[in-house]
């Protein structure tokens, strides 16, 4: 029935992000907040798209950081789509989530921490070959995780020719804006070959670090 009408799950309230629900819908649960779409398994259009894009870098990506780890669309999406499982480290402040996700899921090459992104990357010394921000506050981007420290920490915690995948939000003029100036003068300046893959109202940047 979830394929003709959204069927509820679970209607929560979260500290950190209000309102939350969880629904089953085309049969995949899908984790929303008042103003934006948090997860849909594989359904997750704007980073399915993306990964498709990086498909050839995929199978060397044996080490991946998923700062906003929601209910996991993104190993959903490198499992059900590429047909891979790789070492994950999945982080997210908000424990009613991270909560659902128990609830639902069990994979025992996922590793969760619930922690403030910027705090996480302080605080690790480990290094990925893919790191994947999906950090939102309804639609925004809270500016911490736009400044210089934050994207030093997080080519800093990249291998050498890693990748990073910023997901950015461009359905309203507002937000097409801020995501552009974002891109240009400051994603970019520690990305200098960037590009961004353009999904139909969202912006995924993607940057790649040097090889040693």
């Amino acid at each position: 029935m979830s394929y003709f009408v959204p069927y509820p799950i679970a209607d929560l309230h979260s500290p950190n992000n209000g309102r939350l629900q969880v629904r089953l819908v085309a049969g995949r649960l899908q984790l929303t907040t008042r103003q934006s779409i948090y997860s849909y398994e594989d359904r997750y259009t704007c980073l399915a798209k993306t990964l498709f894009v990086i498909q050839e870098r995929l199978p060397s990506a044996q080490k991946v950081l998923i700062l906003g780890f929601g209910l996991g669309s993104i190993p959903m999406i490198l499992y059900k789509q590429h047909g891979l499982q790789p070492d994950i480290v999945g982080v997210d402040h908000d424990a009613v989530v991270l909560q659902q996700f128990h609830r639902f899921y069990q994979a025992d090459y996922i590793t969760l921490h619930q922690a403030d992104a910027k705090d996480f990357l302080q605080q690790s010394t480990d290094h990925f070959d893919l790191i994947c921000i999906d950090l939102f506050k309804d639609a925004l981007v809270p500016k911490k995780f736009e400044s210089d420290q934050f994207l030093e920490q997080v080519k800093l915690h990249l291998h050498p020719k890693g990748l990073v995948l910023f997901n950015r939000l461009t359905m309203e003029p507002g937000l097409a804006t801020a995501t552009e100036t974002f891109f240009q003068h400051h994603f970019s300046r520690w990305f200098p070959d960037a590009y961004y893959v353009d999904t139909g109202g969202n912006w995924i940047l993607v940057g790649e670090k040097a090889a040693e």
